[in-house]
């Protein structure tokens, strides 16, 4: 497949799985997802609309395994989807620090606790 082509149905690909996740469409959301990630597992959007897209389905431990594999942390999104999935779990001082990761990390932050 051409690099434009490829461009061209990562950003369909990502724009439907949005669509669907703000529409409730869970199953239809993690069918896309899944193929997306398929496509470029290196991508990381395809990676966090994957994790997304387990954790709104109840697969909580899929979803925080995909947020955990990346090597680039300071993605305040992924920390946010890390707290989620731990605050799920029952892991409530992981899911703080991880949200206070997203808090340092996000645009604009101050870093202030």
């Amino acid at each position: 497949m051409s690099m434009a082509s490829n461009a061209y149905l990562q950003a369909r690909l990502s724009s439907l799985i949005r669509y669907c996740l703000e529409h409730e469409l869970v199953r239809t959301a993690t069918f896309y997802a899944e193929r997306f990630y398929y496509i470029d597992p290196a991508h990381h959007d395809a990676r966090h609309l994957l994790a997304t897209a387990y954790l709104k389905s109840g697969q909580t431990h899929c979803a925080l395994h995909l947020v955990n594999l990346q090597s680039d942390n300071t993605c305040p999104g992924c920390h946010e989807l890390v707290a989620k999935c731990c605050s799920n779990l029952g892991r409530y001082a992981k899911a703080r620090e991880a949200y206070e990761f997203a808090r340092l990390y996000a645009p604009n932050a101050k870093g202030e606790l």
